[in-house]
Order: structure tokens, then C-alpha cells, then sequence
């Protein structure tokens, strides 16, 4: 067993231990952009467009080329109120003696941050359906971001077996990726976010992990998994909302395909931890704190997997 001869000794393994098992835990935080702040409420996240044609003019002898705006524009995510998971422990001295009697509770309060901020991140993907296209802050009328994408194949659904739900899955991440080179959303690594239900499809479909299908391993039904498809990092969560109010109507989501540019979050600091004696009740308490923004920057390489 684990044992702590101090209070500060304490106190550092508890935030070493709360840091490791939120990021155990939690899915979706890493996918996003992350600025930390150590002061102040706010964060200004600049959204750039790309280049386009017209922006492209003919030389003419004696003058100078056409000058065109940078297309830009900007996005501010402010801190909202501190989101902070609390648990009360008695006997403290009894048991902080063994660290592995305070690891319960630690677990518990690291996995109810790691749950909410999945679930903040998830409403704000939701919210980047709907988003209207980003245009440039010149007054040009250039698009900086386009809008959301939705790719929808009922089959995922309806299909006769796993297997063939699989198949439609898998198809229907190709489309999705389709979506965003069709908007020139390039360069970034993307992700395509399921619940353990759907992952289990693609794994039972033969083109994810077959090596006929695929050069060297990725995945296999011996070991549950199923690593990459076309380049897109696969991850699982029970943290999705299946019916969010921005896909279309009477579809059900199988799962979000995007990249890290789609969700900014401004942190004041990062995860903090604070345990203190409550005398009265002859206990302490634990609380991990976290306080951030949260927000759309690009919707653009966002695409919605319905069915």
C-alpha cells in the first residue's frame, strides 16, 4: 500500500493521481484546441480562411498586383464558473495514512470532471451544426469557415447484421471524409468519435480489420478493436448524446467526425485540486476544480454520421 508520512506529501499525490485519471478518463478534451491562461477571463482564438482564386491577379507592366484582405476573422471564448466535484471523507487520518484508501474517492471526483467536460465538449459539436458560415471581418463577404457537415446512410441502423452496420459505418466515414476535402479542411488529424455499441460494428466489419483490406494490423476481434479508417483515429465514449437538436430531424447520430480546430476551450490555469479539515464534522473534503470556456471555432471540419 501506498503510504504518505505528510500533508503536502498528500496533497501532491492526490493532484498527480487526479491529473492521470482525468486524462485517463476523459475523450474529448484532447481533440480540441486548448489555450491555458494564467490570468484574466477570456481567450481571442483567430479562425483563418483559405486562399482562393480570385485573390490570384494578372502582372501588369508599370503597376503593382492587386492587394487582397487577409481572410480572418475571430472568435472569443470566456471562463465560465468554476465546475468543481467534491467528496467528503471521515476518518481521514486513518485513512490518509494509506494512500490507497483516499484513491476511491480521488478516482470518483477525477471521473465526474472527466464526464462533464466530455459532455461540455459534446453539446458545443452540437452547437457547430448549426453555426452559419464565418465570414471574413473585412466586410468582404469571403467565407472564412464553412458550415457543419451531416453524412446520413440508414443502414447503420437497419442493416441485417453487425457486420453489414459495420460496413455502412465504415462507408459512411469515407463520405464524411469526402466532406471535409470537399471544403479544403486538410492537414489536421481527425477523429471520429462513437459509442462502444457502434465501435463494435466497425470492429465486426471485415474491410476495418482484415488484412485484406489493410496493410499491417489495425485492430482485430481478438483484441476489441479497431485502430485507424482512411487515416481517421477511431475513440469511443457513452458520453454522446444520440439525438442532439442540430442533426436532422428523425435521424439518430452514430458518432462525430472532426478535427481539433472544430472546439477551443479557454482554461484559466488547468485542473486544480484543494483538500481541507472540516472540524465540525470531523471529516476533510477533496475538490478537483476546473475552470474554462468553451466554443466553436470551425465548423467546417466538422461532419455529423447519422442514420
Amino acid at each position: 500500500m501506498s503510504v504518505v508520512s505528510t500533508k503536502t506529501g498528500l496533497a501532491l499525490q492526490i493532484y498527480a493521481k487526479t491529473i492521470a485519471a482525468v486524462e485517463r478518463k476523459n475523450v474529448f478534451k484532447e481533440l480540441c484546441t486548448v489555450q491555458t491562461i494564467m490570468s484574466g477571463f477570456s481567450h481571442r482564438f483567430n479562425v483563418m480562411g483559405t486562399g482562393i482564386d480570385t485573390d490570384v491577379s494578372s502582372f501588369a507592366l508599370g503597376s503593382n498586383p492587386a492587394e487582397t484582405q487577409l481572410s480572418v476573422n475571430k472568435r472569443d471564448i470566456t471562463v465560465d464558473r468554476t465546475l468543481t466535484s467534491r467528496k467528503k471523507i471521515d476518518n481521514w487520518e486513518k485513512k490518509a495514512a494509506n494512500f490507497d484508501m483516499v484513491s476511491a474517492a480521488v478516482d470518483q471526483n477525477a471521473t465526474s470532471m472527466a464526464i462533464k467536460i466530455d459532455k461540455l465538449v459534446v453539446a458545443e459539436l452540437n452547437t457547430a451544426m448549426g453555426e452559419a458560415q464565418l465570414l471574413a471581418e473585412d466586410g468582404s463577404g469571403k467565407v472564412v469557415q464553412d458550415s457543419a457537415g451531416e453524412v446520413t446512410d440508414t443502414v447503420i441502423g437497419t442493416g441485417t447484421t453487425a457486420e453489414a452496420k459495420g460496413d455502412a459505418l465504415l462507408e459512411a466515414m469515407f463520405a464524411a471524409g469526402s466532406v471535409l476535402e470537399g471544403k479544403d479542411q486538410v492537414g489536421k488529424q481527425r477523429y471520429f468519435v462513437t459509442s462502444p455499441t457502434m465501435y463494435d460494428k466497425l470492429v465486426l466489419s471485415k474491410k476495418g480489420v482484415n488484412a485484406d483490406y489493410n496493410s499491417g494490423a489495425n485492430g482485430s476481434i481478438a483484441e476489441g478493436n479497431v485502430l485507424t479508417i482512411d487515416g481517421v483515429q477511431i475513440l469511443k465514449s457513452n458520453n454522446l448524446d444520440t439525438a442532439p437538436s442540430n442533426i436532422s430531424a428523425g435521424t439518430t447520430l452514430a458518432g462525430w467526425f472532426f478535427t481539433e480546430d472544430v472546439i477551443g476551450i479557454t482554461e484559466l490555469i488547468g485542473l486544480n485540486t484543494t483538500e481541507w479539515e472540516e472540524k465540525k464534522e470531523k471529516c476533510y473534503y477533496t475538490d478537483v476544480e476546473y475552470a474554462a470556456g468553451f466554443g466553436v471555432l470551425n465548423p467546417a471540419s466538422l461532419v455529423a454520421i447519422t442514420y
